[in-house]
């Protein structure tokens, strides 16, 4: 899968294209953020911030669909 691919699936599920190298979504209070170049961030309302690094496009459209 493309990160093409990626952002037309995720505008299906409903999430945000918040750039051309962002996608972001909020799910059980946590707001996601999926980076063209592999990372994806993780912040709780208070501010604490997680990341993980080197997804493919195909990871990550298996972590949205788990968290829906």
């Amino acid at each position: 899968m493309t990160w093409q691919e990626l952002k037309e699936e995720a505008k299906k599920m409903g999430d945000k294209i918040k750039a051309e190298n962002i996608i972001g979504f909020k799910k059980n209070g946590l707001y996601f953020n999926c980076y063209k170049y592999g990372s994806i961030s993780i912040a709780d309302a208070r501010g604490n911030d997680i990341c993980v690094k080197d997804r493919t496009p195909d990871q990550m459209l298996a972590i949205m669909k788990a968290l829906q």
